[in-house]
This record gives structure tokens, C-alpha cells and sequence, in this order.
């Protein structure tokens, strides 16, 4: 009886451990376009742009479920943000692939992530190219690693 109580109690840590696993992502590079005097450029450098990448809040969930949308595992926000990408779970290579306009990859062995934004391209409508709006959402890919907050804390 005591073993069943102390496995028990073994497995709630274990599983407290794993839902506040958390990771703080810090961008190393950029590539991508920027839209001035009527054309498109390439743009690159170095990014220091942080986010954060945690299990999903209760209220995240239900507010996927609302939206009649597949509740998050995991979400990645910008750091100091409140909202961000919702993601899924992990696959059995140890992968995060989150999609949406945006999309966030991670792997979580190497400690490398990769962030796209493509929208500021394609994503526009003709009133906004004829007006010079275009430079407001360009288009970027931007590679990074991340570190467990367990270190970062430690």
C-alpha cells in the first residue's frame, strides 16, 4: 500500500515537472524582404527578437474549444506578449511543428527553432500594393536556439 502512495505521489511530480517544462527561444539570424521605393529587397542579419515557448493555459484551451479550433498543447509567444501561436504536441522525434499564418518549428534535442512569417507578400490585397502598404508585414524566416527555463532559472 505505501509503495502505491509513494508511486503515485512519484508520478504527479513527474507529470507537474513535464507540464511546466518551459523554454525561452532567442533568435540568432534573419533572412527576408523589405519593401521600399516601390520594390522588393532582400534583407538579412543578426535577430535577438525572444520568445517564449510554454505549455498552453487553461484559458487558451478553452478559447480554442470555443472558437471550435483543436486546443493547443503548447503555445509560442513573443517574449512579453500575452497571446501567440497555438501548437500541438511534440511528435516522436522530439519535433513542435506549430502552424498558422505564422509557423514555429523546434526541436527539441538540437535546441533549434525556426520561425516564418510569409504573409507581407502574398497576403496582401491590391488596394494595399497600390498604396505603398506593403512594407508593413514583409515577409521573414528567422533561426534561433532555445534554452530550457530550468537552466536559464537555474
Amino acid at each position: 500500500m505505501m509503495r502505491m502512495v509513494v508511486l503515485m505521489l512519484l508520478l504527479a511530480a513527474v507529470s507537474a515537472k513535464a507540464a511546466a517544462e518551459e523554454w525561452l527561444c532567442i533568435a540568432d539570424l534573419f533572412a527576408g524582404f523589405t519593401y521600399k521605393n516601390g520594390k522588393w529587397k532582400a534583407a538579412s542579419g543578426p535577430d535577438k527578437q525572444k520568445y517564449v515557448l510554454a505549455t498552453a493555459t487553461e484559458n487558451e484551451i478553452r478559447t480554442a474549444r470555443l472558437l471550435k479550433r483543436d486546443p493547443p498543447v503548447w503555445v509560442v509567444r513573443k517574449l512579453g506578449e500575452n497571446y501567440g501561436l497555438s501548437c500541438g504536441d511534440f511528435n516522436d522525434q522530439d519535433m513542435l511543428l506549430c502552424h498558422d499564418v505564422q509557423e514555429f518549428s523546434f526541436n527539441k534535442q538540437t535546441g533549434r527553432f525556426l520561425y516564418t512569417y510569409p504573409v507581407g507578400y502574398f497576403g496582401v490585397s491590391s488596394n494595399e500594393i497600390e498604396t505603398k502598404k506593403e512594407s508593413a508585414d514583409a515577409p521573414r524566416m528567422i533561426i534561433g536556439k532555445c534554452h530550457s527555463m530550468d537552466l536559464v532559472k537555474a
